[in-house]
């Protein structure tokens, strides 16, 4: 906690910026991740009274499937429900203004309320989350199946084992999900813009304002779905052809691991992704900032907005693999010294909570050496003579920025496997013998720390958040428009003989 207090209130405005949105990120993902579980026991008891006991089988795949479907249908619902619910109340403070001059006062947000604007975000970012989830999940499983079903390779045994099907089939079998899911989700949002765009654009002025603000949300969290479900199960592939073994849906390691290799290999793809996204902001075809719809858009056009959600996916891989290495280290620790013997396992309450700490930890160092990095290349961009636009944000800190966002998913989704960790030693004390406790349990939780924390979350984090960043970018602007006017001033005293 004094940690905390510490980072939000730094000296440094970037890191003070940065740690409220890592602050936020985490407990947004923290709470949809509680609410997603509860949903998921439900798919659960589905699937077992359908006769199926494991996580592998096809009913389970295919509930897994529709409960993601259920929460894209329901994140769209949220925005259209809070945008006409913002615009509603901000015609109606209009209408006061008008009668009374002297109370008005200066709203920031898309014609909306400031109120109402966090409302949207919250719930918005908190629906979208749940449905990443529902989609990280669906996809794992979905590997699983083919892994196990499909491919015939005996659960919990090593690829490379004589029973294993071999690392060649293993890539095969555990890629082929990955292509799918981007096929899936590549036509879903291409007919998610189409519909959005046939329906509210350019109507009225009224229909274009609406559109705008939905449009903006619907295509930020649908990103942000992309990216949480086709890097983590890019990640889960990337592991069992490390480790021999496919992890289970939430990302489960292996307790017999007894060699640190696996770890130092998953460690040398922290480098490689994130130097990928480093190197990213030198091709042009990434140079896209927003992804414009259009009623007659192309595959050309559509492109733009993958390439958006491509520089997304590649952060959140570098942060997955962040969290890989850590459990494989602490795994292989655990198991080096023989604790696991002594009660000590790898996806344990007491475990999981040192890693989340740990991966806490390294997150605000990595977000430190990010933010010099920044200002040195912040420095550099208003130097630059071919430069036209100095207050504009360059794709260095785009990218850097990007890099931060997915550390605070990355520290949020650590904390409540910890959490979830504890939920679940607590489920398997079995205190009841019925299939219908632990569904019970977890909508409990949900619904009782979601009514603690979600308002919290809303009226005091997000809040704060939302106005650090409007300062943030009024102070970044000053900066630059000082540093630009500093470095014209030099000119003529360097063109001097």
């Amino acid at each position: 906690m004094m940690t905390i207090f510490y980072m939000v209130n730094h000296r440094d405005e970037d890191m003070k910026m940065y740690s409220w949105e890592v602050v936020s990120c985490t407990v947004s993902i923290f709470l949809a991740n509680l609410f997603f579980h509860a949903l998921q026991s439900l798919v659960t008891l589905a699937a077992e009274s359908l006769g199926e006991h494991e996580h592998s089988g096809p009913a389970h795949s295919t509930l897994q499937f529709g409960l993601f479907l259920i929460c894209i249908g329901l994140l769209h619902v949220t925005i259209v429900w809070y945008s006409k619910h913002g615009f509603k109340n901000y015609n109606a403070w209009q209408l006061e203004q008008t009668k009374n001059p002297s109370q008005q006062s200066k709203q920031k947000g898309h014609f909306f309320l400031k109120e109402d604007e966090q409302g949207l975000i919250c719930w918005a970012t908190l629906v979208a989350h749940v449905c990443g989830f529902a989609a990280m999940h669906s996809g794992a499983i979905l590997q699983m199946w083919m892994l196990n079903n499909v491919g015939g390779h005996p659960e919990h045994e090593d690829i490379n084992s004589p029973e294993g099907v071999g690392v060649p089939m293993a890539a095969v079998l555990t890629i082929l999900p990955v292509l799918a899911w981007v096929l899936m989700m590549f036509g879903l949002f291409w007919l998610s813009d189409v519909i959005r765009t046939k329906r509210y654009k350019g109507d009225c002025a009224q229909s274009e304002k609406f559109y705008e603000v939905y449009d903006e949300h619907a295509e930020e969290t649908e990103n942000d779905v992309a990216a949480l479900a086709v890097s983590f199960i890019i990640v889960q592939h990337i592991r069992c052809m490390v480790t021999g073994r496919l992890p289970g849906p939430e990302g489960e390691e292996s307790e017999d691991m007894d060699t640190y290799t696996p770890a130092w290999i998953l460690s040398g793809f922290v480098i490689l992704f994130v130097a990928l996204r480093i190197g990213m902001i030198k091709l042009s075809c990434f140079k896209a900032e927003k992804h414009e719809s259009d009623s007659d858009m192309d595959c050309r056009k559509y492109g733009k907005r993958w390439a958006i959600i491509i520089q997304m996916i590649m952060s959140m891989i570098f942060a997955w693999c962040i969290l890989a290495t850590g459990t494989a280290a602490v795994s292989t620790f655990l198991q080096i010294h023989q604790l696991a013997d002594k009660g000590y396992k790898p996806n344990g309450a007491a475990v999981l909570a040192v890693l989340a700490m740990i991966v806490s930890i390294v997150a605000f160092i990595v977000i430190t050496i990010l933010d010099k990095i920044s200002d040195k290349l912040s420095d550099l961009q208003v130097d630059d003579p071919s430069n036209d636009d100095p207050n504009k944000e360059s794709d260095s800190e785009r990218a850097i920025r990007g890099i931060i966002k997915a550390l605070g998913i990355l520290v949020g989704f650590s904390w409540e496997q910890a959490f979830a960790g504890g939920v679940e030693a607590i489920v398997e004390t079995e205190p009841i013998e019925s299939p219908w406790f632990p569904v019970i349990l977890q909508f409990g939780l949900a619904i009782t720390i979601g009514f603690g924390v979600v308002p919290a979350w809303r009226d005091y984090i997000l809040r704060n958040l939302l106005n650090f960043q409007i300062v943030h970018a009024e102070m970044k602007q000053q900066q630059k428009m000082a540093r630009q006017s500093c470095a014209s001033e030099r000119a003529p005293l360097k063109s001097k003989p």
